[in-house]
């Protein structure tokens, strides 16, 4: 939601601390050995995001865009290290339990659509101070209220819930529905998300058909 004094800071905090839960609740054979450290970083990095601005995003602040980016990487590296304990473990045999393997596929790929959700928030236009403070900006995605305003209210611009819903979907049909990437980062961006999410729900799948028989 944006207003004149700008877009809110929750919805993106929430979504933050849903991925650093997860992280914190996957078994220790699907974490990094330092995995504590991360989610120290993690904890930080978002204390200091959310004190320094805890309410609206009215305006371009490097220092705290640059914290998100820096959140949003270790977020990726850590869940990615997490996608590939899982296959190792699916592809050795080694989860057999179905609720187990469950919880733990969806946890990761519920923070796989998280952060990568995160992602195209920090990185569309140059991020949400800059959309705010711009009346024309340099798009990285194209939203179908852009092409054709006339289904939109007037000066709308994208908020997290946008980007939210353009990860949910690229994460699961792998591809992008009513939202176009323009950008190289944000085509790189989605075609990382859309194998990740694959490759962890076929497998996940692939694991659970061979539990039952």
């Amino acid at each position: 939601m944006t207003t004149n004094s700008g877009e809110l800071r929750w919805p993106v905090s929430l979504a933050t601390i849903l991925v650093i839960t997860l992280q914190l609740l996957l078994p220790d054979r699907l974490s990094l050995n330092f995995q504590n450290s991360i989610l120290i970083i993690e904890i930080l990095l978002v204390l200091f995001i959310i004190i320094s601005n805890p309410h609206r995003i009215a305006k371009h602040k490097s220092h705290l865009w640059y914290s998100g980016i820096v959140l949003n990487l270790v977020m990726t590296i850590s869940n990615i290290a997490g996608v590939i304990k899982l296959i190792d473990l699916l592809v050795h045999g080694k989860i057999s339990d179905p609720t187990q393997l469950l919880f733990s596929g969806g946890s990761i790929w519920i923070s796989n659509m998280v952060i990568f959700s995160l992602w195209y928030w920090e990185i569309d236009g140059g991020g949400a101070g800059y959309r705010f403070q711009s009346e024309k900006y340099t798009p990285d995605f194209l939203f179908t209220q852009m092409s054709n305003p006339q289904f939109a209210k007037p000066k709308w611009k994208p908020v997290y819930l946008d980007y939210f819903y353009l990860s949910l979907t690229n994460s699961s049909a792998f591809s992008p529905t009513d939202v176009l990437p323009l950008s190289r980062i944000a085509k790189s961006l989605m075609s990382m998300q859309s194998l990740i999410s694959m490759l962890t729900l076929l497998l996940i799948v692939a694991r659970a058909v061979n539990i039952l028989n």
